[in-house]
């Protein structure tokens, strides 16, 4: 607790399309698994469907309509993107941990450690 109330953690996509809010109180190893099965995956579903009606509706729609209904496709289809991106870096996170955030870390992380012998002349 700071100050007599809780902690939270923003999760977020790369955009801050989607943000979930995490109590770090409650966190333990199934928090992220529990993120993905009830929140990501459904919301990644409904955006799905959305696309369906839209695409169903911007091929049966007058001109007018189609240029609005094309507009909004298009956006969900950018959310979809980033929330599918979001899924599969918390899908990460989940199975292996945090990716590193150090770009030296990563390197050293995926680079074969060599040994190092060094000669004095």
């Amino acid at each position: 607790m700071h100050e007599n109330r809780p902690i939270h953690w923003p999760l977020s996509s790369e955009k801050k399309t989607f943000v979930a809010w995490i109590t770090i109180h409650r966190w333990d190893g199934q928090t992220l698994r529990a993120l993905l099965a009830e929140h990501l995956h459904a919301a990644q579903l409904r955006l799905d469907g959305e696309l369906t009606d839209l695409r169903a509706a911007r091929d049966g729609a007058d001109k007018k309509a189609a240029r609005a209904v094309e507009r909004r496709f298009e956006n969900v289809l950018k959310w979809r993107e980033e929330l599918s991106a979001f899924i599969a870096l918390g899908s990460q996170c989940a199975e292996k941990g945090a990716p590193p955030t150090d770009p030296k870390a990563r390197r050293a992380r995926s680079t074969p450690a060599t040994s190092r012998t060094s000669t004095t002349a």
